[in-house]
């Protein structure tokens, strides 16, 4: 009899089981169906291509989408993300460890292919905090696998420092000053503070020559040479790239900080390195310029052509006139001067850095040129300050 009773209370257990794993999926709005059967459905878009930009992935189909839905396959969240700029696309930095199947939002429908796609990228270190982003192929369908690591890879950096000029470039004087060393003084002292916040950092130059050697220099190409400036940015796959430099003008005096950033991304990072200058004491360029974006910060645009061999399309009507942002950031920004100044690279890398300019201050305003001497480590911690912020809130 007791066994009887044991057998009816576990099959009422099993039912009641059965009906509350039920209304749960049924409330959530999730289908019985597995997961996996789901998602493998038969709609998809053919994959073209995929590029990283910084921290963000940016896939071409034969539908061109404005967002992207990331659907992690253990949990079933969903994260969605709107392509707008460059720095916008899939941000890999918010993503949670897993494997993700990848939609196109505005169509419901997954990326196929049938090639074999394997690329990994990796975060920004915060903290120690980074991860491994692979895109990869399963089932015929393209997926995102992100994994933590204890550190990046030995060659792998962050942030890319370039000092600008060195050797037999010095660039600007004035006011008893030399670019090429006063912005080495600089860059050194940043890579140092940015390094205690705990990124990994690269200098293009720690020393008063060209990045590729004073023997090879030429200012057209010498930046693509191996450890060129540009090349180093690649090599090191870095997610960010900081050119530093000083201004001159002949017989017109200027004062301000200028800061540049392209004008296929948003003007977040430049805007939070201009507020971070004039709150340390600094002042922004205020002169008339078509490319101003706010109070120090600045585009500068080129119309884009067939500027090189023929082989490559440019993406926009506009690109990034000044080179060290068009150069850095790979397919996306257009840049095409590697491959044929550097036969190491046989395309273009569908990677690239966020890249920023700043041109700190006047060299012949002997008023800036003072409060620069007096004052440009507590300049130079406001940039440290403004980078961290805006890396560590992405």
């Amino acid at each position: 009899m007791k066994k009887k009773k044991l057998i009816a209370v576990c099959g009422m257990v099993v039912l009641i089981t059965i009906f509350v794993v039920s209304l749960s999926a049924n409330q959530s709005g999730v289908s019985a169906a597995p997961f996996k059967q789901r998602i493998w459905s038969e709609n998809s878009l053919q994959y073209q291509s995929h590029h990283f930009y910084g921290e963000s992935l940016h896939i071409e189909t034969e539908h061109t989408s404005p967002s992207y839905r990331l659907i992690h396959i253990q949990s079933e969240k969903e994260y969605l993300f709107q392509e707008q700029e460059l720095d916008k696309g899939i941000e890999l930095e918010t993503l949670p460890v897993g494997e993700y199947a990848i939609l196109l939002d505005d169509a419901h429908v997954e990326v196929a292919t049938s090639d074999t796609v394997s690329q990994t990228w990796h975060t920004v270190s915060r903290k120690k905090n980074t991860k491994s982003v692979q895109v990869t192929t399963r089932d015929g369908r393209l997926i995102l696998l992100v994994e933590r690591v204890k550190q990046l890879p030995e060659t792998i950096y962050d942030i890319v420092i370039d000092p600008g000029h060195g050797g037999m470039d010095s660039g600007a004087s004035g006011s008893g000053l030399v670019e090429s060393e006063v912005m080495l003084e600089l860059s050194v002292y940043l890579a140092e503070q940015l390094e205690a916040e705990g990124f990994k950092v690269k200098l293009t130059r720690t020393a008063d020559v060209d990045p590729a050697g004073d023997d090879s220099y030429s200012l057209e190409e010498s930046p693509y040479y191996l450890n060129g400036r540009i090349e180093q940015v690649y090599q090191h796959e870095a997610k960010l790239y900081l050119s530093n430099h000083l201004n001159a003008t002949e017989g017109q005096l200027a004062n301000g900080f200028q800061i540049y950033s392209s004008v296929q991304t948003t003007n977040e990072l430049a805007q939070l390195l201009s507020t971070a200058l004039q709150q340390s004491g600094m002042e922004a360029a205020t002169h008339d310029n078509p490319g101003a974006q706010g109070e120090g910060t600045f585009t500068k645009v080129d119309t884009c052509i067939e500027r090189i061999t023929g082989q490559q399309s440019c993406r926009d009507t506009e690109e990034d006139y000044l080179y060290a942002i068009r150069e850095s950031g790979g397919k996306l920004t257009s840049a095409q001067k590697l491959v044929l100044y550097n036969f190491a690279y046989e395309s273009t890398p569908n990677f690239g850095a966020e890249g920023i300019l700043i041109e700190y201050f006047f060299m012949n305003n002997q008023r800036e040129t003072e409060l620069w001497q007096e004052n440009w480590q507590t300049y130079t911690d406001a940039i440290v300050q403004a980078i961290t912020l805006y890396l560590q809130t992405l």
